[in-house]
């Protein structure tokens, strides 16, 4: 639908700018094509993305990202269990804290 518009919009604004500029013209032209590629990867990303929600397993764990924090440090604390955490939500709601190196 954005790509139809975006096409629609610069087709009416390409038509009067080529009786004025034409070399303009070219550049919005090519400006045009590159945000419409853009979407289009955009679409084709989150294609993917919903092909592989859709494929998983009820309850299998996906990975979402990497979280940066400060934490407290006290002598005696074990580093794993304070670097190497995981936060395992469900539908948003943290419902588990794993500490501890991953195993490879």
């Amino acid at each position: 639908m954005e790509i139809q518009q975006l096409e629609f919009q610069g087709k009416r604004i390409l038509s009067d700018l080529e009786r004025q500029n034409l070399k303009r013209a070219m550049e919005l032209r090519q400006q045009i094509e590159d945000e419409k590629q853009k979407r289009r990867q955009n679409l084709d990303r989150l294609s993917a993305q919903l092909q592989e929600i859709a494929d998983l397993a009820n309850g299998e764990e996906i990975t979402r990202g990497t979280l940066e924090s400060f934490a407290e440090v006290s002598i005696g604390d074990d580093l794993n269990d304070i670097l190497y955490v995981e936060i395992v939500t469900k539908d948003d709601i943290v419902v588990a804290l794993r500490k501890g190196r991953p195993t490879l």
